[in-house]
Parts: C-alpha cells; sequence; structure tokens
C-alpha cells in the first residue's frame, strides 16, 4: 500500500472520529435545552427586543437595554422567530431547542472548519511520521474546543455569545491559514456587529498583524496598508455600537473576584506561549502567529476589560471572557499545520533545553485542557441514545409566548 493510501485511509478514519464527535456534541445538546426553561434574559430579549424591534432600528440605534447594543445576534434570531412563526418550520422540534439551534450551529462551524483543514492536511502529509504526529495531536480538537466549559455551555443558551466565540475563532483560524482578505475581512465586519467587547478583539488581532508582519521581514508599508484594509471598517463599526452602551448600576464585584478568576485563566496560558516562541524562531511561521500573539494581547488586557466594564456599571461574569476557552484549541491547531517545520526545530534542542521543555508542556498542558471533557462526552452519547430512542421532551412552560399558529 502506497503512502497516499495509507493517508487517504487515515483521513477517512481521523473524519469518522471528527464527525462522530460532532454528531453527539450536536444531539446531546438539542436534548439538553429541550429540558431546560429559558433564563429571564433569554425571553425578555425575544419578547422585548427580537420581536418588539424592526430590523431597521436594531441596525441603526442598536439594541435598547443591553450591555452590547450590537445587533448581528439578534438580527439573525429574528429571521429564524420570524420563519417558524410564519410558516411552522422545524415545528417537531419544542421551542426551548429551535431558538437556541443558531448558537449551536455557530458553535460548530469553527469545529467543522479546523476540522476539514486537519483532514485535507493529513491527505496531503508527505511521510509517515508526520501522519502519526497530525492524528495523535488532532484527537484532542474536539476537547480542547467542543468541551470547554464556557464554549460547551453557551451553545445551548440563546444568547450572542456563541455567534461572538464562533466569528472570533475563525478569525484566528483564518489567520493562521493566511487567507486572503477577501476571507477574513468579511468575518470581521461580523464580529464587530456581535458584540462591543468584540473592539478588544480587533484592535488586538490588528496590533498582532502588523507586528507579526513585521517580524516576519515584510515590508511595513505594505503590512500598514494590509492592516488598515483588514481592520479599519471593522473597527469603526465597533466604536459605532460602542458609544451607545447605556450607563448601568449594578452592584459593582469587588477586585477579588476577577482575580481569582483571572489567575485560573492565566494558568492555560503556558501552552500559548510555548506555542509563540516556537513560531517565532521561523521566519515563515511568524505571521500565521498572529492569531497566538492577539490570545496572549487579550489575556494581557483582561484587567482592563474588567475596569472598563465597572465603569459602566455592569456585573462580573465569566462569561465576557469567553474567549479564553481559545487558549488551548487554536494553539493546538497551529501547532498541526506546521508540524513539519516544528520536528526539525525540537531534534536540534539540547538534551537540558528538551527536557525542560518537556517538564514545562507537561504542566501546561493538563492546566490549558482541564479535561473532565472525557466523561462529559460519555454522559453525551447516553444522552444522545436517548433522544434517538424517545424523541424530545415538549414542556408546556417555555419561558417566551408560543409561536403563533397562524
Amino acid at each position: 500500500m502506497t503512502n497516499r493510501a495509507q493517508s487517504q485511509i487515515t483521513a477517512a478514519l481521523l473524519s469518522l472520529w471528527f464527525l462522530s464527535v460532532g454528531i453527539v456534541f450536536l444531539f446531546s445538546q438539542m436534548h439538553a435545552s429541550s429540558k431546560k426553561a429559558f433564563w429571564l434574559d433569554e425571553s425578555y430579549a425575544m419578547t422585548h427586543m427580537v420581536r418588539a424591534q424592526t430590523y431597521q432600528s436594531m441596525i441603526a440605534q442598536g439594541l435598547t437595554k443591553q450591555g452590547s447594543p450590537a445587533p448581528l445576534d439578534y438580527l439573525a434570531l429574528k429571521a429564524w422567530d420570524s420563519l417558524r412563526r410564519t410558516t411552522g418550520f422545524m415545528e417537531q422540534i419544542p421551542d426551548l431547542t429551535y431558538y437556541r439551534l443558531p448558537a449551536l450551529i455557530y458553535t460548530l462551524i469553527p469545529y467543522l472548519l479546523m476540522c476539514t483543514v486537519v483532514v485535507r492536511k493529513v491527505i496531503h502529509a508527505e511521510s509517515r511520521p508526520i501522519v502519526i504526529s497530525i492524528v495523535s495531536l488532532s484527537i484532542l480538537i474536539p476537547f480542547s474546543y467542543l468541551y470547554m466549559n464556557e464554549i460547551n455551555y453557551y451553545a445551548r443558551e440563546m444568547r450572542p455569545y456563541a455567534l461572538w466565540n464562533a466569528l472570533f475563532s475563525v478569525s484566528l483560524i483564518l489567520t493562521i491559514l493566511r487567507t486572503r482578505g477577501i476571507w477574513l475581512a468579511p468575518i470581521l465586519v461580523l464580529l464587530s456587529l456581535t458584540a462591543t467587547a468584540a473592539l478588544f478583539q480587533l484592535l488586538s488581532l490588528c496590533a498582532a498583524t502588523i507586528t507579526c508582519g513585521i517580524l516576519a521581514g515584510e515590508q511595513k508599508k505594505q503590512v500598514w496598508q494590509e492592516a488598515a484594509g483588514l481592520f479599519a471598517a471593522p473597527i469603526i463599526l465597533s466604536i459605532f455600537y460602542c458609544l451607545k452602551v447605556e450607563q448601568y448600576g449594578y452592584d459593582a464585584p469587588t477586585w477579588s473576584d476577577f482575580a481569582h478568576f483571572y489567575v485560573r485563566k492565566l494558568s492555560t496560558c503556558g501552552f500559548l506561549t510555548i506555542v509563540l516562541i516556537a513560531a517565532s524562531f521561523h521566519q515563515a511561521m511568524r505571521r500565521q502567529a498572529a492569531a497566538i500573539l492577539a490570545l496572549l494581547i487579550m489575556f494581557s488586557l483582561g484587567p482592563v476589560v474588567f475596569w472598563l466594564t465597572l465603569q459602566k456599571g455592569f456585573f462580573f461574569t465569566s462569561r465576557q471572557y469567553l474567549y479564553y476557552d481559545l487558549a488551548g484549541v487554536i494553539p493546538l491547531f497551529f501547532v498541526i499545520l506546521h508540524i513539519e517545520r516544528l520536528q526539525p526545530m525540537l531534534k536540534k534542542l539540547q538534551r537540558p533545553i528538551a527536557l525542560m521543555l518537556i517538564v514545562i508542556l507537561a504542566i501546561a498542558l493538563p492546566l490549558t485542557f482541564r479535561l473532565v471533557s472525557f466523561q462529559t462526552l460519555r454522559w453525551d452519547i447516553g444522552t444522545t441514545r436517548h433522544l434517538l430512542l424517545h424523541g424530545f421532551s415538549h414542556p408546556e412552560e417555555t419561558g417566551i409566548p408560543l409561536p403563533s399558529a397562524e
């Protein structure tokens, strides 16, 4: 059997793994959402904003009485709601699941994108050791993305967080792939329309792109022009909606609340930092490393973001920092794509340095992934089986008015 045939068989098996976990995740989340009544803010957003405001007012004025006036998720939800109410679309699915399906779909998009790229990487791999390395690392992708705490939870909530995180994830993936602006630019625009906090992500990714482009040896003028073409419009749009944020008066959390959360999240940065340092030694990897640097900048901006949150009278909640859950999967994806360059670098390391690196990784990886994921996947398999055998539960109380029968 030729190496190409072996690579294709391996790619098929890896695809089966990715799809199996993705389907289990999809069905288990659908079942879980059907058993959980809408939260008060989900119900309020549907009745007082999605159904009360027009598309035009959402775009021009932003969402009223929301911490983030950025309208994209609510625009999509309004269309999704109209489809249900006017046509009875997917009426066999309970409201609790139907209205949370968009968040679940958004969550799966970056996952499917990464899986597709990795499978193609396996198919075109030039040697068996490279294929083995890629597959060994790729098995972790579902756990380091779908089963991270915040990402997993907000995949079944009728809120903007899933779309916000998905668009930022896709932005980082496209940056690693070094795609043309024709693909990345519209994603950045959509990101700016999803959450006012996206301003920090856009500024971080812009700064990282400029820094890594210059370090990669590109002409400074070209780097700045490219950054302006990609980020100027999204940043302006984001600022537009930021200026519409109202002043709130929630009881201010203490810095100790944030510090406890922040220190715990900082412990996940070890793998991220190691990958960035490794990328800096190879000129061809420096440009794509902008995604890694952007995440580290976002971590460093954590106290600033929290301070600004306090200035607007908001309360502290971990979902405002959902993107921290990408500290595992994004560097993992980067390593998989650059495995041919990283392996020779490891071989050149002296033994003391190699041993120190192994020790650091042994500490960093568990802190990054915190895998209760295997237990969650086993629970999801049982939940999926229950859904396929017994179908959805249809509770009478959903928390929002049921779609009109007309």
